[in-house]
């Protein structure tokens, strides 16, 4: 049976792959930022591929290792030399395949919601994925079979993904990484009682009584603690510990579903507003080769500043029975 383990296997070893080919690249004449980049993405290998183990018997090793992981990212020991540029025979490819290309990516997500659906009524899907992690695991042998569909449809050797694979960290630097060590954040924040503190301090100085007041608090707080996490999943915990159900749901009544989901909405709206946001925000601007890595950023501010606007009237209107 497929658990999530293997699919943190699979992960690990691609970093892995990564941290040994850029320590092996000839054509990088800088000895440092080989050695750097090996040992960024070498302890990224080792943390995702055991991280259940390390958790369990050395969390404190970990722990180290993923200080050193944010050490040499803020200093720029992580990064590498520039990917070469696409050949001009790939470009005759890529015009040759046209949107076809796209397939194999199509792919993933189309799998993924397949195997979920029919896994109650295909026996043999449920003897082959673990259904405790159906969703993360079915991602997983989607983008496997992606991988496979791809290889043959251009005709590709099994290390193309791995040196392609190379040159996209490459350009992506520590900001691969960034949505992971989001995550370990949030989840430090909700075993630190983060929500319960931040509760306490509104109640004090925020007449939470009145519902106007207490809807602003956490719709802005649902914002703005995305900003300084870059991950609304990491803001949810808090301010539904905070706010959300002990003022808006048990104090003022409000509808639990609808605190929850227009909650999360507000904190999305943070999402469009912060460079921690990287995958979202600071992978395109790189990708797409902008001169800013904030363009993408300057252009969404609007937009997320009107949502949110729009998102606290939403909770204020419709939450309570005024």
């Amino acid at each position: 049976m497929i658990t999530g383990e293997y699919v943190y296997y699979l992960i690990g070893l691609f970093f892995a792959a990564v941290a040994i080919q850029n320590l092996l690249d000839r054509t990088n004449p800088n000895v440092v930022t080989r050695v750097s980049s090996f040992v960024f993405w070498g302890l990224a290998a080792i943390l995702v591929a055991f991280g259940a183990y390390l958790k369990a018997n050395s969390p404190f090793l970990a722990g180290c290792m993923v200080i050193v992981i944010v050490v040499m990212a803020g200093v720029g020991l992580g990064k590498t030399g520039a990917p070469p540029a696409p050949d001009a025979d790939r470009e005759k490819r890529a015009d040759r395949f046209g949107n076809t290309l796209f397939l194999p990516a199509l792919l993933i997500p189309l799998l993924t919601v397949a195997i979920i659906l029919l896994m109650p009524y295909l026996d043999f899907l449920s003897l082959l994925i673990a259904k405790a992690q159906v969703s993360f695991v079915a991602l997983g042998v989607s983008a496997v079979v992606a991988l496979i569909v791809g290889l043959l449809m251009l005709r590709e050797t099994p290390a193309t993904p791995l040196v392609e694979g190379r040159h996209l960290l490459d350009t992506l630097s520590w900001t691969a990484l960034l949505p992971l060590l989001l995550a370990a954040l949030g989840q430090i924040f909700l075993q630190a009682n983060v929500g319960g503190v931040i509760g306490s301090l509104l109640t004090q100085w925020l007449p939470l009584d009145i519902t106007l007041v207490a809807v602003v608090a956490y719709g802005l707080g649902m914002a703005v603690l995305t900003i300084l996490t870059g991950n609304a999943f990491a803001a949810f915990p808090i301010m539904v510990t905070a706010l959300g159900i002990p003022i808006i749901v048990t104090k003022l009544g409000g509808d639990v579903a609808g605190m929850a989901a227009v909650g999360m909405l507000s904190g999305f709206c943070g999402t469009l507003l912060t460079p921690l946001a990287a995958n979202f925000n600071v992978v395109p601007a790189r990708l797409l080769e902008l001169e800013n890595d904030y363009a993408v950023i300057r252009v969404q501010v609007a937009t997320g500043l009107a949502l949110l606007v729009f998102n606290i009237g939403l909770m204020y209107f419709f939450l309570f029975k005024h």
